[in-house]
């Protein structure tokens, strides 16, 4: 097999990923573009090996099951010491095998996706289907969640799905379900100094918030019109929502969150402070709905078999409640008849006496 290598940065994490399968490897390098690195001098958090071959699972699996150290916990799971085998199934259609271990505070894993030839011509070349679809589906669980798994076990860092900008001088992080609108808001209540952290994922600790890297996926519908000098089409990609990158910087990595937003659709423009208690409790809630990281939650507890003290969702809650110290939240309801750009005014001047 022949294998291509790249190296990712996330906030100090450092990744080592290498492919046999050239139009994966093409979409990582596209895709992670901002955040590639030539090489780490100084070693790797996490090494992922995404492996494609027309082998079938039962061949690795039987071969696993064979070493003296591992037992069996279900049909497609396998447990041994640091260590978890297993086969998932990606949005449903996608079967992949995940050899996970953990050794001396580094992660290991490597995914192996069966070849098949013939029904991959003809889904991607005769049918015209997108391929970069599936690599934006697998790459959550491939990349990401090692990533997500990483920084939960070793580094007390956790995810919220939310939307974090700088703006007048603080920080502001909007919470809420996908559709309501986090993004344009953000990028609408951006002002010429601030900076744009994230659009979809932050990262928190007791302490701050860091950006989660993605690109901004948008649907074909929406209209971008109020921020599409904020934000650049890549055109190579062939899928059904659009990708952006963003055009201004976002060197500012690192920042303490002075209000949380908790925006919804109401009758009126309307402003409520909710408790620290609440405000945790509606973040921590609101962050299970979206696919991306319920999923997760499934692949956590399974890698948490490696590490059996690790009590996750304990350290969720505490971080961010020693994070929210200091800080405001707000549920904020908006009529949706009136727009972004009178919803956002409205918002922005709200902030602004916060």
């Amino acid at each position: 097999m022949i294998y291509k290598e790249l190296y990712l940065e996330f906030n100090k994490i450092r990744l080592k990923i290498k492919t046999n399968y050239g139009n994966y490897y093409d979409y990582l390098r596209l895709y992670f573009k901002d955040i590639i690195r030539e090489d780490f001098k100084d070693g790797f958090h996490v090494s992922i090996e995404a492996r494609w071959q027309r082998d079938d699972f039962k061949n690795y699996m039987s071969a696993v099951r064979g070493s003296q150290d591992v037992s069996a916990i279900s049909a497609n799971t396998l447990t041994g010491k640091n260590r978890i085998v297993t086969v998932r199934k990606i949005a449903k259609k996608t079967k992949i095998l995940f050899d996970f271990r953990e050794e001396r505070e580094k992660i290991y894993l490597m995914t192996l996706t069966r070849k098949k030839p013939l029904k991959d011509f003809l889904r991607y070349n005769v049918c015209g289907k997108a391929e970069e679809e599936l690599f934006f589906e697998i790459t959550y669980p491939i990349i990401y969640y090692s990533l997500f798994w990483y920084q939960e076990c070793f580094c007390d860092t956790h995810m919220l799905h939310a939307s974090a900008i700088e703006t007048g001088n603080k920080c502001v992080v909007v919470c809420g379900l996908e559709g309501i609108g986090k993004t344009s808001l953000s990028l609408a209540l951006l002002d010429k100094n601030g900076y744009f952290l994230s659009d979809n994922l932050i990262f928190y600790d007791g302490k701050n918030i860091f950006p989660c890297y993605e690109l901004i996926r948008v649907s074909k519908k929406d209209d971008t019109s109020l921020w599409k000098d904020k934000i650049k089409k890549i055109n190579e990609f062939r899928t059904p929502k659009d990708f952006y990158r963003l055009r201004f910087s976002t060197e500012k990595k690192i920042i303490r969150p002075g209000v949380f937003i908790f925006p919804k659709f109401s009758s009126s423009f309307s402003a409520k402070e909710i408790d620290k208690k609440e405000a945790v409790n509606k973040a921590i809630g609101l962050s299970q709905l979206p696919a991306e990281l319920n999923n997760y939650n499934e692949y956590a507890n399974l890698y948490s078999l490696t590490r059996p003290r690790l009590n996750v969702w304990e350290q969720r809650y505490a971080s961010l409640g020693n994070l929210l110290e200091g800080s405001r939240s707000f549920e904020i309801g908006m009529n949706k008849a009136d727009g972004l750009e009178k919803n956002s005014e409205r918002l922005g001047e709200f902030i602004k006496d916060v």
